[in-house]
């Protein structure tokens, strides 16, 4: 199915398979000589004389003894998989390096395992603000008294919104400030949407972000108090 949905393809590019040049140049060459070629599918080779044969055919290469063959020409799209996956083990050791140096333990209790990022997943969100707000809350880095002091922006850690001693964190606002008690009830009731039960909410940060769920919730908090972050 899928080569015949390449050979139905119009357009070649640098993906395409040069078998499917090929076979294209041979079909092209017959169409010349006014003989007409007539592509079919069948789902199953079961009980298909031909098809059987191809198939024992084809058992025996991935058997057989690969440093015999010669004379095959193999396509250079069968290597993306492979190149993928050696990427993959190299990015890997990279994380795990920069993680026992001391770095991105943040992010990494929330994001542990290298995987697809998190917007692809999900096309509910379309606001370029929600993925700035909740991109900054993954990694650590926002425009809060607590970080900005760190890199010696402001003079104070402490918060501004309700005047009190606690540092301008991104937990102190979604989960202590006083400012914003009323708002947090809202907040806490679309995470009851998102969770079973109260019990099963999490009371840390990072454990809400492991979850992909809550992020409107926390996106409507944020934009209903402090505006951005």
């Amino acid at each position: 199915m899928s080569v015949l949905k390449a050979l139905k393809t119009r357009t070649l590019d640098a993906k395409t398979s040069f078998i499917i040049y090929e076979i294209k140049s041979s079909w092209w060459k017959l169409k010349e000589n006014n003989l007409e070629v007539k592509f079919l599918w069948t789902p199953s080779h079961i009980g298909v004389q031909g098809n059987e044969s191809a198939d024992q055919l084809a058992k025996s290469i991935v058997t057989a003894d690969t440093d015999r063959i010669t004379g095959v020409a193999i396509p250079h799209t069968d290597l993306y998989s492979i190149l993928k996956q050696q990427l993959r083990e190299e990015w890997k050791m990279q994380w795990n390096a920069v993680l026992e140096a001391g770095k991105g333990r943040w992010y990494a209790s929330i994001n542990s395992e290298l995987n697809i990022p998190w917007f692809s997943r999900n096309e509910r969100y379309h606001c370029r603000k929600f993925y700035t707000i909740m991109c900054r809350l993954r990694f650590g880095h926002y425009r809060l008294n607590a970080h900005l002091s760190r890199m010696k922006i402001v003079a104070s850690a402490t918060c501004s919104f309700c005047h009190t001693e606690s540092d301008q964190t991104a937990e102190h606002i979604i989960f202590d400030c006083p400012a914003y008690a009323i708002v947090r009830l809202l907040l806490i009731e679309e995470l009851m949407q998102v969770y079973e039960n109260s019990e099963s909410v999490p009371r840390a940060l990072q454990d809400i972000l492991r979850n992909t769920d809550t992020y409107l919730a926390l996106y409507n908090f944020i934009h209903h108090t402090v505006k951005e972050i």
